[in-house]
């Protein structure tokens, strides 16, 4: 897959087949997060990354596609294999966000480089998960990054109706996207 196609393509994915992804891989991807810009390359960025057993622990503390309702929202079948959690150091955090923003897009753009489909969960339960990842003293969850080979399809589209996404009969999620004219502008 071509760069730009990678950016183009990459959607949310909220449904998974369960075959495991390699702990090689998920070293990979998690690497290519190390690389992400870093605000004074203060790099205050730390990765949890939760697979087997403990991923399904973290299943039901997790929510999932809110405009979708509970047809968007994957059951347990079609849960994530792995999780990556981005966490931030409590006392080194200058412009955590954008860090950890611009590491978690890394991991994603990488992932679905190598066809492992993802999304990015804000809405966690991060007193509970704190606890089974044994988050580190001075850290922070910040957000996770579910992962997984696809089970559903997730298509961008020009918007023509607002920019709320969809899913259609056939279980295929549509994400509309605002015009390239619509969203810039050229200053001379």
């Amino acid at each position: 897959m071509e760069f730009y196609e990678v950016l183009k393509t990459r959607r949310s994915i909220r449904k998974f087949e369960q075959t495991q992804i390699p702990d090689e891989m998920l070293k990979k991807l998690v690497d290519t997060a190390r690389y992400a810009p870093a605000a004074a390359n203060v790099q205050p960025l730390k990765y949890a990354v939760v697979r087997g057993e403990r991923a399904k622990e973290i299943f039901p503390l997790t929510r999932w596609a809110a405009l979708l309702g509970e047809k968007g929202a994957p059951k347990a079948h079609e849960a994530p294999v792995a999780y990556v959690f981005v966490m931030t150091n409590t006392k080194n955090s200058y412009n955590k966000e954008a860090d950890a923003s611009l590491a978690i897009e890394n991991i994603v753009l990488a992932a679905w480089y190598e066809g492992i489909g993802s999304c990015i969960l804000g809405s966690i339960d991060k007193p509970k998960i704190s606890k089974i990842i044994d988050l580190p003293e001075d850290y922070e969850i910040n957000y996770a990054v579910a992962l997984g080979y696809p089970a559903q399809t997730s298509v961008a589209e020009e918007e023509e109706n607002g920019v709320a996404y969809y899913m259609d009969d056939k279980d295929v999620v549509h994400v509309p996207k605002r015009k390239l004219c619509d969203v810039s502008y050229f200053v001379d």
